[in-house]
């Protein structure tokens, strides 16, 4: 969601739907926590923060390009496709981190 005076409610939509249905991380999710967990504090923890922050939002915005295509719930695939900007927009932050490129 948004802050402000462009804020959406992406939560409320689709709350119920949603907690019906548990996704484990997916083994490069795994390995992404594991690594950040094992990067001690300071500039290469931001550095590594950063990366992965892209990394994750990239993953989120194309799992979310597929399911706004040919998700099988319909009521996900709307709430995808109502939230696929507000992601991009979120990725696209994570971009100008410092230490993310």
């Amino acid at each position: 969601a948004r802050i402000g005076a462009n804020a959406v409610d992406l939560d409320g939509d689709v709350t119920t739907t949603a907690a019906t249905q548990v996704v484990p991380l997916s083994p490069q999710q795994q390995a992404m926590l594991a690594e950040l967990a094992d990067t001690p504090d300071g500039p290469a923890f931001d550095r590594t923060y950063a990366r992965m922050q892209v990394q994750a939002h990239a993953m989120t915005v194309a799992n979310y390009q597929a399911y706004a295509q040919s998700g099988p719930n319909p009521a996900l695939r709307a709430y995808v496709q109502q939230a696929l900007p507000v992601m991009q927009h979120h990725l696209a932050m994570a971009e100008r981190l410092p230490g993310a490129r």
